[in-house]
């Protein structure tokens, strides 16, 4: 019988031996994945929000007048539903002539999100839509709850409009 010199490809054991540690790599690998997009997802939710308050008080106080933050799923018209969620997105408009509707020139910001794994609600106070008057003072103060499977957030909204993030990574219950 004629041996080889060399010999070329893999044995049977070296190729389980690689693909168990594959098998090991990826079963750590996805979970955290999957809880970094979670992160990723809710850093970018609450910070969208934080934006789009921030930006309609100033654009309250740059213009004199009043500028509004609905809830809307349309990014076109505020949702007029009982119990809108804000996890579809919002629109920070001015409202120029206090009709309360938005007009498509004067939309500012649209935050969209087309498939919110998340709630984000707000209490009663907030749970249509935020005005901030001429000086940048919102009409109403109120908090907003942001909730994934891994963590809550609290958005409180003062009366001179400033923002205070509670968090809190025991979840939603």
């Amino acid at each position: 019988m004629k041996t080889l010199k060399y010999t070329h490809g893999v044995t049977l054991i070296e190729l389980m031996i690689t693909l168990s540690m594959i098998a090991v790599t990826l079963g750590l690998g996805v979970p955290t994945f999957q809880n970094f997009q979670v992160g990723m997802q809710r850093a970018q939710v609450i910070a969208e929000l934080v934006t789009s308050l921030t930006l309609a008080r100033s654009e309250a106080a740059r213009r004199g007048g009043s500028v509004e933050i609905c809830v809307s799923q349309s990014g076109t018209a505020c949702s007029t539903s009982d119990d809108p969620g804000w996890h579809h997105g919002w629109v920070v408009f001015a409202d120029t002539d206090q009709d309360n509707t938005i007009d498509p020139d004067e939309i500012i910001h649209i935050a969209r999100f087309e498939h919110p794994t998340f709630s984000l609600t707000g209490d009663i106070s907030v749970v249509g839509g935020i005005v901030f008057d001429s000086t940048g003072c919102p009409e109403d103060t109120g908090t907003f709850s942001y909730c994934d499977e891994q963590a809550s957030r609290e958005i409180d909204l003062n009366y001179i409009g400033r923002l205070k993030i509670v968090e809190s990574d025991s979840g939603c219950s």
